[in-house]
């Protein structure tokens, strides 16, 4: 089964601002690493918060700290999940863009209709 989920974040939600100032909370030390600085900080931010409540929303439960969007091959985005990882995923993509006020991520995944993780 293939599921989708699409989040949009204002570049000016305030929760924005606290994660800027402590990202601890919801990114792993690869993905702050990742994040850089700079201008476009925001943005990044943004669109990687987007992606990780776009995938809570479809495996509720999952916690922030518990997946990583970090850059794949060729700097294409990708989620990776902990082990266990939630029960039923098969695969997960993500698709992230931003602009100076608003980022958005789409999460795609497929699901084992039984319900248990394919190895």
């Amino acid at each position: 089964m293939i599921e989708k989920r699409t989040v949009e974040i204002m570049l000016e939600d305030p929760e924005l601002a606290r994660l800027a100032a402590n990202p601890s909370g919801a990114f792993t030390q690869r993905e702050i690493a990742a994040l850089g600085d700079g201008r476009a900080r925001a943005q990044r931010i943004a669109a990687r918060m987007a992606a990780k409540r776009a995938f809570i929303g479809l495996f509720p439960g999952t916690g922030f700290l518990g997946l990583e969007i970090l850059a794949g091959p060729g700097g294409k985005p990708c989620i990776i999940v902990a082990p266990p990882g939630p029960a039923g995923l098969v695969s997960a993509r993500v698709s992230l863009t931003h602009t100076k006020a608003r980022a958005a991520a789409m999460v795609v995944v497929e699901r084992n209709e039984t319900g248990r993780m394919v190895d």
